[in-house]
């Protein structure tokens, strides 16, 4: 087994899975990164609600893109074959509730940090100039897109408040010099307004953490903090504190959940140090294979 999940086991992926469930699924491009390539958003079930799931907004992330394409499979067989969870028959929640997956939003961050600087087109000493503002040697440990924009602190979410941040294009923490600035980001934001999930949920790595919290009041905070037990209980994963200040702002969960008002979840999956590899992969996958299907079952529970 590689030790890495790069973006040509992607496209692999992909193609394998658009030929198996043909029938079940559809895959459609939703944009383009800094340097041209696609990013994906595959659709899962009739539902007309979605829940949208993403992975890699960061580089070195990309075993969350590994999970994501692993979720995929998992349910499209579950709803091919008509399986059920817990009693409910996947498909049938599936044609309620479809399950929406964006298996890479950062796709040359990705070819960075799994091939090194000769796989983007990016000067390498300028790469190196970014890299050495976080402190960092290794292009392994890469979060940001290849100018240097950290993705996940481009959302008009308290963008401007933002802590721990650089002040120039780095491998890690700067978040542009307003938000959206970056396509990427632009395109997360045009599908998001698109679809109008009742439910978001973004992979990252790593710590088993997770972050549900952005302000909520009333019964749109008993609803998520329930929420987040239950994620807690199946994964075995630590809920950060409602009053743990030092991570929020400028993300996409914090975005979805000042503009919708919807359930929102990062899942920070594997443990340090990064990059989480495939060592890691069957512990990941046994704490979130059911993940998706408990979030869209409680959203219907919900209404």
């Amino acid at each position: 087994m590689d030790a890495l999940y790069t973006l040509a086991d992607l496209e692999r992926d992909l193609a394998r899975l658009q030929t198996r469930y043909a029938d079940v699924i559809a895959c459609r491009e939703i944009g383009r990164s800094v340097e041209g390539r696609p990013l994906y958003a595959v659709r899962l079930g009739e539902g007309t609600r979605c829940m949208l799931l993403n992975a890699s907004h960061h580089a070195r992330e990309w075993a969350t893109t590994w999970l994501a394409m692993a979720l995929l499979w998992h349910y499209a067989h579950a709803y091919a074959t008509d399986a059920r969870w817990e009693g409910v028959p996947v498909r049938a929640l599936l044609d309620r509730v479809a399950l929406v997956v964006v298996p890479v939003v950062n796709p040359d961050g990705v070819e960075l940090a799994t091939r090194g600087p000769a796989a983007v087109g990016v000067p390498e000493a300028q790469l190196r100039t970014m890299l050495r503002r976080n402190g960092w040697d290794r292009f392994a440990l890469w979060k940001a897109n290849v100018r240097g924009v950290d993705l996940n602190r481009q959302y008009d979410a308290d963008w401007s408040s933002l802590r721990q941040v650089v002040d120039g294009p780095a491998a890690a923490f700067y978040p542009g010099v307003r938000p959206a600035t970056e396509p990427e980001v632009r395109a997360m934001i045009a599908l998001t307004r698109t679809l109008r999930p009742c439910a978001t949920l973004a992979y990252h790595t790593a710590g088993e953490e997770i972050y549900w919290y952005f302000g909520q009041t009333d019964e749109p905070l008993r609803r998520d903090r329930a929420l987040a037990a239950g994620l807690a209980r199946l994964t075995g994963y630590r809920l950060i504190p409602e009053d743990d200040r030092t991570a929020y702002g400028g993300g996409y969960t914090d975005w979805v959940i000042a503009t919708f008002g919807i359930p929102a979840f990062t899942l920070e999956v594997g443990r340090e140090p990064h990059p989480v590899d495939r060592r890691q992969f069957a512990r990941i996958w046994r704490q979130n294979k059911e993940v998706p299907f408990y979030l869209m079952r409680e959203v219907v529970r919900l209404g």
